[in-house]
């Protein structure tokens, strides 16, 4: 079905002109980004971002252990303990969300870190040409996420990720400014 399978290559990297990718959210615009992932690899590995890791100047959610994530702007990031192991072999809806003042991380629809009124103060996200799934962004492309990645998508609002909206790893997200879904 609609999965993703990666196995540590380097992800899969859309460019600006390249579709959705130009209306990915920059500087401190609200955002969601969240993934179903499904791995027995951990460490350091992204399910996404952007950005060129200047200062301030990136976008990656990814795995900061098996059971810890972390949300990085290059500089004031939010880490989060999960609470479980999520190199566990099991599908684990991940997201992280910005509303302009703060930042969320959630793991199976329950929220698990946030950090408030911390804006990027050195430098602004401006660069969306490296997008990718699957590892952290064109230039910084050594996370590379191991495992099965389904339900990918960045909004362009901080919402709440709830079950209801996401009942499986597989469902079809129709206001996703990216989604991956295969058939």
């Amino acid at each position: 079905d609609a999965i993703v399978s990666l196995k540590g290559s380097n992800g899969q990297c859309l460019y600006q002109s390249e579709g959705a990718a130009s209306d990915l959210p920059l500087e401190n615009e609200a955002y969601t980004m969240e993934a179903w992932i499904k791995t027995t690899t951990c460490g350091y590995r992204a399910f996404l971002g952007w950005g060129n890791g200047a200062n301030h100047r990136a976008q990656v959610l990814r795995f900061d252990g098996c059971s810890r994530l972390h949300h990085y702007w290059w500089g004031h990031d939010l880490n989060a303990d999960a609470g479980k192991d999520l190199g566990d072999g099991m599908w684990h809806h991940v997201a992280s969300t910005f509303d302009g003042w703060t930042r969320r991380i959630y793991v199976d629809f329950v929220e698990v870190g946030s950090k408030s009124g911390d804006l990027r103060p050195g430098g602004k996200l401006t660069d969306k040409s490296s997008f990718c799934v699957g590892n952290s962004f064109e230039g910084q492309k050594n996370q590379p996420f191991t495992g099965e990645l389904a339900g990918v998508r960045v909004l362009n609002r901080a919402i709440i990720p709830s079950i209801e909206a996401n009942p499986t790893p597989t469902v079809f997200a129709k206001d996703a400014i990216v989604s991956l879904y295969g058939s």
